[in-house]
């Protein structure tokens, strides 16, 4: 489990660190990062499907603008420059594979 989560799902990590015969620090510990991080937020509660998002959100986006007729050359060249580094550098740090994050393949 890549950052201790199962699938970089807090719900599938919960339910995975509730059935485990052994406690799994590493799960805890990503659970506890994700409420952190999401508690400044959301101070009401609630979690996300799947966290981090870093990697689907920007292709999603980046893709629906391409789809919706936008081209490469109505994007600034440096934002195209940090996609195109955050999408390289994800890929060669995870073997070729990634998740929803950029460590949560």
């Amino acid at each position: 489990m890549p950052g201790g989560s199962m699938f970089g799902s807090p719900s599938s990590t919960a339910a995975y660190l509730m059935n485990a015969s052994v406690w799994d620090s590493e799960a805890e510990t990503y659970l506890r990062s994700v409420t952190t991080q999401l508690s400044s937020n959301y101070p009401h509660g609630g979690f996300p499907s799947a966290f981090p998002t870093t990697i689907f959100e920007t292709v999603w986006i980046t893709a629906t603008l391409l789809d919706s007729g936008f081209t490469t050359q109505d994007f600034l060249p440096e934002r195209l420059d940090e996609i195109k580094d955050l999408l390289k550098t994800t890929l060669e740090n995870q073997g070729g594979i990634v998740g929803f994050g950029n460590d949560a393949a």
